[in-house]
């Protein structure tokens, strides 16, 4: 908690938990910005060394995480309502 002085009184202010959902849902965009950036290296490394398996596997797992975002902003959209 942080405690500053105003007028003489101490006032409050309440961090978030651990299990707040504001703290999740940057926990959940901070892995999926993870995984995008790793299928992004993935992909660029398989174009540069000429292997077109893991080309694609970094362009699949790209696709994943856009859908996983989408999903997340549905799904704060929803809890918005």
């Amino acid at each position: 908690m942080f405690y500053r002085k105003k007028y003489g009184r101490v006032w409050a202010r309440r961090l978030p938990a651990e299990g707040d959902g504001v703290t999740m849902k940057l926990m959940r965009r901070a892995k999926n910005v993870f995984q995008m950036t790793k299928g992004k290296t993935k992909e660029v490394t398989g174009k540069v060394v000429g292997n077109q398996d893991l080309e694609s596997d970094g362009a699949n797992d790209q696709h994943k995480e856009h859908l996983k975002q989408l999903g997340d902003k549905v799904k704060d959209a929803i809890e918005e309502l």
